[in-house]
């Protein structure tokens, strides 16, 4: 009996890794036939990204290329170059029906001011017609301040096409239509200057000190002031908000001269501050200026991920999305992307960028200069903010995915078990080795 039960007990364990190995069979097996379902994996990949994209038109494709990116061709190179002093002729023709010997006048400024406001429109509904992903068209701010400078021509149309400042007082549309279109339209030459990212990025850093120093600005404004007001009452100056004023106006260096300390003790209290203010002043500007000067050194990789970060979200895509974009594009399931797979996922995407771009963008995010990147290195660079919510969550679904199927296999091999003997489950489960999660 003790030999047919040691028998019974090898044969037992051996059951259970029938068991396992039959599991982790399938894992090798679809690793071994990943080069054979090659082209069937490059369909579906195709076919998931047709149905995340909206269906465009190859006329619209190349619309929109024309539109959006200088290095498609000759004619959109040009587009580039000349829409810019298009844009400050506009405005110059706005602003020359402000001054009083003005050539333009009645209906030729009319025809001129329509025309122009004409292209505008048709503009952006080319630019709406041939987007990518026309829910995310009002989300771009760019295409905002197209919106908004094509506005002029309903009113415009509203008005009877012929404005002049000298309508009337009450009339509000003229001062609209001379004073604030200029604006409107200058704004529109920030889509052509991707260098004001810079400015903006350099202004979020130095936003960081800034509450600190103009709260410092803030205490010694009223304390100067207190100082001036005390001194200078009631003759010269009147009340603290005279007071406040002239220390503001110290401060700045501005001297408008309107209103000057009368008195021995107001003199010394504003050469003070005037003293104390001038070399205050130099911090916050040194500041902002060391922000600009880190930003503008690494300009062209800031610029790069810009401009991926928009087309992504001319798609529609999010950062949800690039770990199943990576696990797609991972041809020969290591892991990572090299670069003929990082270059097969970008003209799929069509993102737009040229090969000089792409070949930029990987070196940007291999910075191991390993040969090969990770979805985990892609989304630290390019949306730093949701990194950690993506791969938190993803972190908790594998472990749920991970204890659902080793419970599963615990639960397979125990029968398989307890068929062959009275081996019970809490046996097999005492067997396992502990999980560790990482």
């Amino acid at each position: 009996r003790m030999s047919t039960s040691s028998q019974e007990s090898t044969r037992r364990p051996s059951a259970a890794s029938d068991t396992i190995s039959a599991a982790t069979g399938v894992r090798r097996s679809s690793v071994t036939s990943l080069a054979s379902d090659l082209p069937e994996r490059i369909e579906s990949i195709a076919s998931w990204i047709l149905e995340k994209q909206s269906k465009q038109s190859p006329c619209a494709e190349m619309t929109w290329r024309f539109l959006e990116d200088p290095e498609s061709g000759l004619m959109a190179h040009w587009f580039n170059k000349l829409m810019p002093p298009f844009i400050f002729l506009s405005v110059f023709i706005t602003l020359l029906q402000t001054v009083e010997w003005t050539p333009l006048l009645g209906s030729t400024a009319a025809a001129l001011e329509t025309g122009i406001d004409a292209l505008f429109t048709v503009e952006v509904i080319v630019r709406f017609v041939v987007y990518p992903d026309r829910w995310h068209f009002p989300l771009d701010p760019y295409n905002l301040i197209d919106i908004f400078a094509a506005m002029p021509l309903a009113f415009r149309c509203a008005a009877g096409f012929e404005v002049s400042v000298a309508s009337g007082k009450d009339d509000w549309l003229a001062p609209f239509l001379l004073c604030f279109v200029p604006v409107l339209r200058l704004l529109k030459i920030l889509r052509r200057y991707r260098q004001f990212h810079l400015l903006l990025k350099a202004f979020r850093l130095a936003g960081e000190a800034l509450p600190v120093m103009l709260f410092c600005y803030f205490v010694g404004i009223l304390l100067f002031a207190a100082l001036i007001y005390t001194c200078e009452r009631p003759n010269n100056v009147e009340s603290l908000s005279q007071a406040m004023w002239l220390t503001v106006v110290t401060m700045t260096t501005l001297g408008y001269g309107d209103l000057t300390p009368k008195t021995t003790a107001g003199k010394v209290v504003v050469s003070i501050l005037t003293v104390a203010s001038t070399l205050y002043m130099a911090v916050p500007l040194g500041i902002i200026g060391n922000c600009f000067h880190q930003v503008w050194s690494d300009r062209d990789r800031i610029l790069l991920m810009q401009t991926l970060k928009r087309r992504l979200r001319q798609w529609g895509y999010t950062a949800a999305d690039i770990p199943k974009l990576f696990e797609d594009f991972d041809m020969d399931g290591d892991g990572m992307l090299d670069f003929e797979e990082f270059q097969r996922m970008v003209n799929k995407l069509r993102l737009g960028l040229s090969q000089e771009r792409v070949v930029q963008l990987f070196e940007t995010f291999d910075e191991d200069h390993g040969g090969s990147i990770d979805d985990k290195e892609f989304v630290r660079a390019t949306f730093p903010t949701a990194f950690h919510q993506i791969y938190n969550t993803n972190a908790r679904e594998r472990r749920r995915t991970l204890t659902a199927s080793i419970v599963q296999l615990v639960r397979k091999g125990s029968r398989v078990m307890s068929s062959q003997g009275t081996v019970s489950t809490s046996m097999v489960a005492l067997q396992m080795p502990p999980l560790r999660f990482g």
